[in-house]
């Protein structure tokens, strides 16, 4: 399986190819190949060959460069093994066949040509691949960013500068897993392999003294990142580190909540409950009692059905013998005592999906899945409702919430306050399944947005209700208000849950279903890279709502928080 992944890199790694058609491919390839892919044309190239037991292999370059596939002969028949994009991305480059006369970087050749380089028409970069007996392993690299080349032998990557049969770097992965993300991810320079190598899982494993690694995944981005999980038991406590690891950026450190364990658990031995961990990770702990953790420090009823260990909160789906259901969250003050809040009495069939919910989210989902909810934590501490889904024979239904408006998608949204929003006081059975039903649970009192004749146009925020009167920022069309006052041709209006308040004029702004029909103007921007976690932007979702002095974009968070940024850290992105 681990050299299957290897040869998936051929077509999901780093590639490129050219436009003269290279050695004759059996022309069963190429019409099945025109039958499958008529519409694309002729491949831009490909190349075939026979392995030594006489099973014919080939690789299609698709026309224009976007990615190449490999095929195998069975039973007489061509089947695809793999496809994946080309690094050159549209980079029409061209196939070279090995051949046994060429010398490799370290001076060798080749025993067969059974092999072939990907060669970019862009930049000269290469990945090279070559029969291994099995697969189209890839066997080395070279690329402007290091000038020289790169091969792989065993589970080592060799580093050879142009002009040198002598690597001057070389560096091993600890196992087959860990080279399979390097050759993902191509390092193309030693230090790149340096970067990699030091957050390989054997690298790693004891970098906190005390805890042991117990879980540890890679992804890519563009460059390789793991994403690994520390725990300990101390004094009866179960501590949890989690890591994220990058190759430029230091650490990403997060400590879950310490949570109690209870004595069924403790019972087991340090040495059990560690393997249980490396074996299954945390979620073990619920099929091991009725409740592993200390219910009476918890203050947890019932016996738990699913949880999930957050930073600041442990959240427990509990159940009892007559089948109601509930969710306990469990935070903790700074003198290490614990406090609980449970809800009302939840659908028989509640889950949590704790899969997809991230820090700070709730996910609950019922009747089989049909009917699903999510809740996130706001700036204020509280759990509000945050979007629904509804499923049924006749389709879905779905919307979010924020603290002023419902989207049923990117052109419908509803401005007010939908009731019953907390966690603690909602009843999920009776959450809105269709639009009457949302529209009727839906407060405008009070609401409007800004609405000028001209899109282009923005409203001022004035400190008075005069035109002269200083400006508080400029909003776009689509700006929800709430309405506290209101003097002749103005309305004294608040944005959001903050101190914002000023006077905006009577005419710019529509009310009651009129706000139906506003559709927002917000600039449709996102952070540069050097923004994008930057802690003076909102955690959760927001709009841009509105410029002040012309050099700061005004912010409307999900749930109600007003924040300025510069303009200069926006921009339209990548596509």
């Amino acid at each position: 399986m681990k050299r299957f992944l290897r040869m998936l890199c051929l077509l999901l790694c780093t590639l490129h190819i050219s436009s003269a058609l290279a050695s004759p491919a059996p022309q069963s390839l190429i019409t099945w190949y025109q039958e499958s892919y008529g519409s694309r044309g002729l491949p831009q190239d490909y190349l075939a060959f026979t392995a030594p037991d006489g099973v014919e292999y080939g690789f299609i370059l698709h026309e224009g460069g976007y990615s190449i596939s490999g095929f195998k002969k069975e039973a007489g028949e061509w089947q695809m093994q793999s496809s994946g994009q080309s690094i050159g991305d549209y980079d029409p480059g061209f196939l070279r066949r090995h051949d046994t006369k060429t010398p490799r970087p370290d001076g060798s050749l080749y025993p067969d040509d059974l092999g072939f380089d990907y060669v970019s028409s862009r930049t000269g970069a290469t990945d090279s691949y070559h029969f291994d007996g099995q697969y189209f392993s890839v066997d080395g690299w070279a690329d402007p960013a290091y000038k020289g080349h790169v091969m792989v032998k065993g589970l080592a990557l060799e580093y050879y500068p142009l002009g040198s049969t002598i690597p001057e770097f070389t560096i091993v992965a600890g196992d087959e897993e860990t080279l399979s993300n390097w050759l993902f991810e191509r390092p193309l320079t030693p230090d790149d392999a340096r970067q990699y190598a030091a957050f390989q899982q054997s690298a790693i494993a004891g970098r906190y003294p005390g805890y042991t690694l117990y879980s540890y995944s890679v992804s890519s981005i563009g460059r390789l990142l793991a994403d690994t999980m520390y725990m300990k038991i101390e004094d009866g406590m179960l501590y949890i580190k989690t890591v994220g690891f990058d190759p430029i950026a230091a650490p990403a450190e997060r400590d879950l909540i310490p949570v109690p364990l209870s004595k069924d658990v403790l019972a087991l031995g340090e040495e059990q409950i560690i393997a249980q961990f490396q074996q299954n990770g945390e979620w073990f702990l619920s099929q091991l009692s009725p409740m592993p953790f200390d219910r009476e420090r918890l203050s947890l009823h019932g016996s738990l059905i699913d949880f999930d260990i957050q930073e600041n909160c442990l959240i427990a789906l509990t159940g009892d013998a007559d089948s109601a259901r509930y969710l306990s969250v469990v935070s903790r003050d700074a003198e290490g005592n614990y406090q609980t809040k449970t809800t009302r009495p939840l659908p028989s069939t509640a889950y949590l999906d704790t899969f997809h919910a991230g820090e700070g989210e709730i996910q609950l989902e019922w009747n089989q899945q049909h009917c699903q909810a999510g809740y996130t934590l706001s700036s204020k501490g509280d759990w509000q409702l945050s979007w629904v889904m509804n499923s049924d024979e006749n389709g879905s239904f779905d919307y979010g919430v924020s603290f002023y408006q419902v989207r049923l998608n990117d052109e419908q949204r509803f401005i007010g306050s939908l009731q019953g929003l907390d966690l603690w006081n909602a009843d999920l059975e009776k959450l809105p399944k269709n639009e009457k039903e949302l529209k009727a649970a839906l407060d405008r009192t009070g609401w409007a947005v800004v609405h000028n004749p001209n899109p282009a146009d923005r409203l001022h925020l004035r400190e008075k209700a005069d035109k002269s009167s200083p400006s508080l920022g400029k909003f776009y069309n689509g700006t929800p208000v709430q309405v506290l006052k209101k003097q002749g041709d103005w309305y004294q209006v608040r944005i959001g849950q903050s101190a914002l308040t000023g006077w905006m004029m009577k005419k710019y702004l529509a009310e009651g279903e009129r706000m139906d029909a506003v559709r927002p103007a917000f600039p449709d921007l996102v952070p540069r890279d050097a923004y994008y976690n930057h802690p003076d932007l909102p955690d959760s979702g927001y709009d841009l709502i509105g410029v002040y002095q012309e050099k700061q974009y005004i912010l409307l968070s999900r749930d109600g928080e007003i924040s300025l940024a510069p303009m200069d850290w926006f921009f339209p992105g990548n596509g």
